[in-house]
């Protein structure tokens, strides 16, 4: 494969060659087109659009979906291509699966397995419009916890609370120390003055 293809995210650029190869596998133009942003496209040397392949985001999940391509003979290649990208992303936003409808063999020798019916308990909603017996799943990782998250979750509030207390206590004892100091400035200054009220008691005017 040429090393010069590139694998990108669409642009509103990228639109007219879009629509020209979607029309020719009658996907909705106008859905598709506004939801431009979700196709991923592969461009050559030139800069021609070779292929373009939807890739739908749901949660964890991720949805491959409606393929096309301006060259046919490199249809395989390109799809490898789209998987390697694909996976870095998944590594990157933590996706723990990846379905897909498409039924090339590409995909099959890429790891992807017809989903079972446990498999199939986890289809997002937003995926699951068509049949559910036509789609492959590869897992990327293993599936989190509900347990843990919940858990984690718990000690957060916990240690937030502690350090709120803590800060409470703080600011009690400063403002404890700071009536104490009042406390014992105002009773420093009535001493004073009545000790030096006493030393000149003869020259205070009498009665």
């Amino acid at each position: 494969m040429s090393a010069d293809i590139q694998v990108r995210r669409a642009t509103l650029d990228d639109l007219p060659k879009l629509i020209e190869l979607w029309k020719l596998e009658r996907f909705p133009v106008e859905d598709f087109e506004r939801r431009f942003k979700e196709f991923q496209v592969a461009q050559g040397a030139e800069r021609e659009i070779l292929g373009v392949i939807g890739l739908q985001i749901s949660g964890a999940d991720a949805r491959i979906h409606s393929e096309s391509f301006a060259r046919f003979d490199m249809a395989d290649d390109l799809r490898r291509r789209f998987w390697e990208r694909f996976k870095v992303m998944g590594d990157t936003q933590g996706w723990i699966r990846v379905w897909t409808e498409c039924s090339s063999p590409a995909w099959r020798e890429a790891g992807f397995d017809p989903a079972t019916t446990e498999q199939l308990s986890r289809l997002p909603d937003a995926f699951s419009a068509r049949s559910r017996d036509a789609w492959m799943v590869i897992q990327l990782r293993a599936e989190r916890s509900h347990a843990a998250p919940i858990e984690a979750e718990f000690e957060l509030l916990k240690m937030a609370h502690q350090s709120e207390n803590e800060r409470m206590l703080r600011r009690a004892r400063i403002f404890r120390n700071f009536a104490l100091l009042m406390a014992f400035s105002i009773i420093a200054w009535i001493a004073w003055w009545g000790f030096k009220l006493y030393q000149h008691r003869d020259q205070l005017p009498r009665p």
